[in-house]
């Protein structure tokens, strides 16, 4: 790095403010030094999101005038809109994107219906278009806990769908 830094500017683009033990011990402690090493030699600390931001700076005083924010995606969730909505009453779960067979909507279907079956109130939102979706239209709308929008969803209803929600779910097979 340290001929990088004589040619170039070095910015540290952080995820992750406070790195977490996820990792098992020894993972842990490696990226927790390479994380230290790379805040004392960066000309610019970046950070994705106002809460982040907001607790990199708090806990990290001195590095304050090197710290940017960028928002990472189109959305800040956090900020209000003039146009109230209130969240749905039952918990909602979202499924989007392009809907092929390796995102999991199968392993979304179990889930359901494991939920079911042990009372669960809640709904799953599955929003985008594909083969897959497709091909399990007529069991998803078989069923009342499945909202599905089979189409293309753009960047000004997104927002909404993920305030709206509990969680994504993500049971990708393989990516």
């Amino acid at each position: 790095l340290q001929v990088v830094h004589r040619l170039a500017p070095i910015v540290l683009s952080v995820h992750d403010p406070k790195p977490h033990a996820g990792f098992g011990r020894t993972a842990y402690a490696r990226a927790r030094m390479a994380f230290e090493y790379g805040r004392s030699v960066a000309d610019a600390i970046v950070l994705h999101s106002q809460a982040m931001f907001d607790e990199f700076r708090r806990d990290n005083p001195a590095l304050a005038d090197r710290c940017f924010r960028v928002q990472l995606g189109f959305y800040d969730l956090g900020v209000t809109s003039d146009e109230e909505r209130r969240r749905p009453a039952d918990p909602q779960f979202l499924f989007f994107g392009n809907m092929e067979p390796y995102k999991g909507l199968k392993t979304i279907v179990e889930a359901v219906r494991i939920l079911e079956a042990r009372g669960r109130d809640f709904r799953v939102v599955v929003a985008g278009r594909g083969t897959d979706l497709a091909d399990k239209a007529d069991a998803l709308a078989r069923n009342p806990r499945f909202v599905v929008h089979n189409r293309f969803i753009g960047v000004d209803e997104l927002p909404w769908l993920l305030r709206d929600s509990r969680a994504v779910l993500l049971p990708y097979d393989n990516a």
